[in-house]
């Protein structure tokens, strides 16, 4: 995962099998871009903010977790 910064390639993160990304924009509650490249096939899914605060109110523990995060 990576950006461009002052017009270079700049390596964000190396992911591997059942890596998320963009979790710190989540709890940031802040919006990003990123260039992915893969090495291989991959299959890459989205869960929607909404769908994360879903299952954020359902799970009060889990809820607990991402404040921690938050702060």
């Amino acid at each position: 995962m990576s950006t461009i910064f002052e017009g270079q390639e700049f390596v964000l993160e190396r992911l591997f099998r059942g890596s998320i990304l963009n979790y710190r924009t989540f709890f940031m509650e802040e919006g990003a871009a990123v260039q992915l490249k893969f090495s291989k096939a991959s299959v890459m899914q989205e869960l929607p903010y909404s769908m994360m605060q879903e299952i954020s109110d359902r799970f009060p523990e889990l809820n607990k977790e991402f404040q921690k995060y938050r702060l």
